[in-house]
């Protein structure tokens, strides 16, 4: 994982109210379910694995949701 993904982590888990994390995630550029992947691990603190089978998708592919929300999120700090 990137310098940038680690940072970028590091600033959303830092949210420490939930309002502030919605804003984050009306603001960014995320569809639905990227924005849901979101929720579900920083917010209910999911795994990939748990993501994948609530969102219907595989796990490597909850991951590269993660990673590609990442870069997206990164530049509304």
């Amino acid at each position: 994982m990137s310098t940038q993904h680690i940072e970028t982590r590091r600033k959303i888990k830092s949210i420490s109210e939930i309002k502030i994390f919605n804003d984050l995630l009306d603001r960014s550029t995320l569809n639905p379910k990227q924005k849901e992947l979101i929720r579900l691990f920083y917010l209910e603190d999911k795994s990939f694995m748990e993501i994948g089978e609530i969102l219907g998708i595989e796990e490597i592919t909850a991951k590269t949701w993660h990673r590609k929300a990442l870069k997206k999120i990164k530049d509304l700090f």
